[in-house]
């Protein structure tokens, strides 16, 4: 699975076209579709998106955590898979953005790439930068959280 991090601010054409960052381009290498696929977030207001084994990834979970045609898993299929949309990679590694894209996003004529570890998303730059200052603070309150337990050092005296 790809890998996708860093932050990445880019324009947008008129026609909706925008760069991919190349870090993101390599990092999708040898996936099996040359683009990417992005969605409306569940939880935040940007578009969440990555690469052809994140949406098989997604497709395997709700397979796996619902039960066949119950309203759960026909909810997370409709929301993630069918409000998907494949957006192919250009010569110049673009894609064009949907109409619906821009504006479930509220984009203009800049948008950031966030990376998210096996994931990315892509925002509006001011609300990216007030969601960023806020997540910060809560890392920051729940940096514990991230203390492993360090294995024992040296013999027992």
């Amino acid at each position: 699975m790809a890998l996708f991090v860093s932050t990445y601010e880019n324009k947008v054409d008129k026609k909706g076209r925008v760069s991919v960052p190349a870090a993101f381009r390599k990092a999708l290498e040898g996936e099996s579709f040359d683009g990417i696929y992005c969605f409306e977030s569940l939880s935040k207001p940007c578009i969440q998106g990555g690469g052809q084994s994140y949406i098989e990834m997604l497709q395997s979970a709700i397979e796996q955590v619902f039960d066949p045609l119950t309203d759960d898993q026909d909810d997370f299929a409709t929301t993630l898979l069918s409000g998907s949309t494949p957006l192919a990679l250009d010569g110049d590694g673009r894609v064009t953005l949907t109409r619906d894209l821009i504006e479930t996003g509220g984009f203009g004529d800049t948008v950031v790439f966030v990376g998210m570890g096996d994931s990315f998303e892509i925002w509006e730059p001011k609300a990216f930068a007030e969601h960023r200052a806020a997540a910060r603070k809560r890392a920051a309150d729940k940096r514990a959280l991230l203390l492993r337990p360090r294995a024992a050092s040296g013999g027992d005296a």
